[in-house]
C-alpha cells in the first residue's frame, strides 16, 4: 500500500515510505479505560530515493521550547483503487526518537521517526477512512 506523509514546514513524503504504523498506547497496568493515553506514529522510509528526508534530522533536533517542535502530520494510507484506507493526523506531533542507518552494500539509508501526539491536546486527534 502506498502512503502520504505530510507534515507542516513543508515536508511531503510519498515514495519513500516503507511503513507505518499508529498506535493508541494505554499504561499496560490499567485494569479499566485510562486517561493517560498515548497516540504514536512510527514511520520507517529509504533515505536517497528522490525526497529529500533531511528536515525529518533537522525537526528532530528542535527544543521543545521552540514552536516548531510541534507540528501537524497527516498520514494517509492509500488502497489499490487509489482511495484513502486511512487518514490519521496528529495537529500537534513532536519526535521522540529518530534514527538513520545506512549500508554500504547497498549505498542506501533507512530512516526511523517515532512520533506522539502532545497529550494535553489528545481530543484533536482524527481518523477516517474505510
Amino acid at each position: 500500500m502506498p502512503f502520504k506523509v505530510t507534515i507542516s514546514g513543508g515536508i511531503t513524503l510519498e515514495n519513500c515510505v516503507e511503513s507505518v504504523s499508529c498506535r493508541v498506547d494505554t499504561p499496560n497496568d490499567s485494569d479499566a479505560k485510562s486517561n493517560y493515553v498515548g497516540n504514536v506514529i512510527e514511520i520507517v522510509g529509504k533515505i536517497g530515493y528522490g525526497e529529500s528526508t533531511i528536515g525529518l534530522y533537522s525537526w528532530s533536533l528542535l527544543p521543545s521550547d521552540d514552536g516548531q517542535a510541534y507540528r501537524n502530520v497527516d498520514v494517509e494510507v492509500i488502497g489499490e483503487d487509489k482511495k484513502t484506507v486511512r487518514k490519521v493526523t496528529f495537529p500537534n506531533a513532536f519526535v521522540v526518537d529518530y534514527s538513520e542507518t545506512y549500508s554500504s552494500s547497498s549505498g542506501k539509508g533507512l530512516f526511523s521517526l517515532y512520533l506522539k501526539q502532545k497529550k494535553d491536546k489528545n481530543d484533536v486527534v482524527s481518523a477516517s477512512g474505510l
